[in-house]
C-alpha cells in the first residue's frame, strides 16, 4: 500500500500500522463535518482560527448581482470555534433577520394602487434612487448611472409590465454602440426590474438576456484629430474642465500626475512644468508646455499662487472628464489615453525617439513605443520612402 502521507507517498507493507519513512500513522482519524449551512472553520496563515457562516444573498447595488452575507469570527483555538458556533450562529441569524425588518421598504400606496396598470420605469428607478443601495454608490458611479438612465429616456413613461425585452434590447442596441455604455444601461434597467420584482409587478429580470456589444481588447487609443478640435472649440467658447483634458494630451501627463502638479511647480514664462510618477525617469520629470497650451494653464491657475491645478475630487474629476467626453460626443476613451495622443502625435511628426521617450519620462523607448497608434497614411508614407524610384533613400 502507499503512504497516506501526500508528502512522504511511499510504498510500505499493507498490514503497516505507521509509515517505516515518516512515522505517519497509517489509520485515518474520522472527521466529523458540519452540515450543510452551519458555517465553516478554517486556519488563517497567521495560525489562528477563522469561523464564517452564510447568513443569505442580496443583491449588489451596483453590479445587480447576487452576493453572499457572511459573519466571521476569529479565535486563537479552532476548539473554542466549534464550542461557540451553535449559539453565535443563532444570535446572527436573528440578528440579521432584524435588521431585514427594519429596511424592508415602507409600502407605497399609490403604487400599490396602480401597480398592475400604471407604475412606470421611472417610478422604479425613482425608488431606486432612494434606497439605501443607491446612497451607498459613489459619485461617479451615480454619475455612470446617471447618463445611462437619460438613455433609456423612450421606456421612461412605459409601464413596467408592458416592457418588453425588445424593447430594452432596442435602447442597448441605438443608445449604446460600445460594451461599457450598453453595460451601464443594462445595469439602470436591472435595478429598475428588481424593484419591481420585490413589489409583485413582475415576475422575474429580462435584462440578463440583453445582448451587449462585444467587449474590445483593451488597448488603449489615441484621440482623432477631429476630436482634438472639438475639445479646442469647446475650450474657446466655454472654458472649464476641457481645459485639463487639453494638458493632459500636450503634456502628455497621466490623470494622476496633473491632479497631483502643484501651481508652484509651473513656469509659464520658461514655459515648463515639472512632476510625474511611476518610473525613476518619470519621476520629478521637467515637463514641456506647448506654445499652444500655455493661455490655456494660465485661465485655469487663474489668481494662485500655490497649491494644487486640480482642487477637486477624485471622484468629481472622472465624473467630470466622462461628463466632457459624453456632452462633447467625441471618440469614448479613458483619461489615460491622452497620454497615448501625446505620444502618437509625437511619433507621427517625426519627432526623435529619444526625445519622446526624455519628453514622456520613460526609460526606454521600447515602453514609449507601446503608446504611440501611428496612422496607416504615416506608415505608408514610411515604407515608401525606401523606393529608390522616389529619391528619397539610396541603397548600400
Amino acid at each position: 500500500m502507499i503512504c497516506i502521507n501526500k508528502r512522504c507517498g511511499k510504498e510500505i507493507p499493507n498490514e503497516s500500522k505507521f509509515c517505516m519513512y515518516c512515522g505517519k500513522n497509517q489509520k485515518e482519524k474520522a472527521r466529523t463535518k458540519r452540515a450543510n449551512g452551519e458555517g465553516s472553520i478554517y486556519q488563517m496563515p497567521d495560525k489562528r482560527w477563522k469561523a464564517e457562516i452564510v447568513l443569505g444573498y442580496e443583491i449588489d447595488g451596483y453590479s445587480g448581482k447576487l452576493r453572499k452575507v457572511r459573519r466571521t469570527k476569529i479565535a486563537d483555538t479552532k476548539s473554542e470555534l466549534v464550542e461557540l458556533m451553535p449559539d453565535w450562529r443563532k444570535q446572527c441569524i436573528q440578528e440579521y433577520k432584524a435588521l431585514i425588518k427594519a429596511i424592508e421598504p415602507t409600502p407605497q400606496p399609490e403604487l400599490e394602487q396602480a401597480k398592475n396598470t400604471t407604475t412606470t420605469l421611472s417610478d422604479c428607478w425613482k425608488i431606486y434612487c432612494d434606497s439605501r443601495a443607491y446612497d451607498g454608490l459613489s459619485k461617479s458611479q451615480k454619475q455612470k448611472l446617471g447618463y445611462a438612465w437619460n438613455k433609456s429616456e423612450a421606456l421612461h413613461d412605459k409601464p413596467i409590465k408592458e416592457i418588453t425585452l425588445d424593447d430594452m434590447q432596442e435602447i442597448v442596441d441605438t443608445k449604446a454602440p460600445t460594451y461599457y455604455p450598453a453595460k451601464d444601461i443594462r445595469t439602470v434597467l436591472s435595478h429598475c426590474m428588481n424593484v419591481a420584482i420585490k413589489r409583485d409587478l413582475i415576475n422575474f429580470n429580462r435584462t440578463e438576456y440583453l445582448e451587449l456589444p462585444s467587449l474590445k481588447a483593451s488597448e488603449r487609443q489615441p484621440f482623432t484629430n477631429d476630436d482634438i478640435e472639438t475639445f479646442w472649440n469647446a475650450w474657446e467658447k466655454y472654458g472649464g474642465f476641457v481645459g485639463y483634458i487639453l494638458v493632459m494630451i500636450y503634456a502628455g501627463l497621466r490623470p494622476g500626475e496633473l491632479r497631483g502638479l502643484q501651481i508652484e511647480n509651473i513656469n509659464l514664462k520658461e514655459q515648463y512644468m515639472t512632476g510625474g510618477i511611476k518610473t525613476d525617469a518619470g519621476r520629478n520629470r521637467t515637463i514641456p508646455i506647448a506654445d499652444r497650451i500655455v493661455p490655456v494653464l494660465a485661465k485655469l491657475i487663474s489668481e494662485r499662487t500655490s497649491g494644487k491645478l486640480v482642487t477637486m475630487s477624485e471622484d468629481r474629476f472622472y465624473a467630470s472628464y466622462w461628463d466632457t467626453i459624453e456632452r462633447l460626443q467625441v471618440t469614448r476613451l479613458q483619461p489615460y489615453s491622452c497620454r497615448h495622443t501625446y505620444f502618437t502625435r509625437l511619433a507621427e511628426a517625426d519627432v526623435q525617439p529619444g526625445v519622446i521617450t526624455a519628453a514622456g519620462g520613460h526609460e526606454s523607448y521600447s515602453t514609449t513605443m507601446t503608446y504611440t497608434h501611428v496612422r496607416l497614411e504615416k506608415l505608408l508614407d514610411a515604407v515608401n520612402k525606401i523606393d529608390p524610384k522616389n529619391g528619397k533613400s539610396q541603397s548600400n
